[in-house]
């Protein structure tokens, strides 16, 4: 794969996001109202995307740490 495809993005919707997450659609779209989640694009009011990479990074930082 190309260095320039790599670095591009990909933009998922809200199914995606809780099947990597696990949570619910409620319980996110909560976090991201208390600013605990990755901030979505909104490319209309009703069309919500985020970067994948952001919410992989998202899942990285939330997992338990091991002692």
């Amino acid at each position: 794969m190309s260095d320039t495809l790599q670095k591009q993005d990909v933009m998922i919707g809200i199914q995606e996001v809780s099947v990597l997450t696990g949570m619910s659609r409620t319980t996110i779209y909560r976090l991201r109202k208390k600013n605990r989640f990755p901030k979505p694009h909104e490319y209309s009011w009703n069309m919500l995307r985020w970067p994948r990479n952001e919410v992989l990074e998202w899942i990285e930082s939330h997992k338990p740490k091991n002692n």
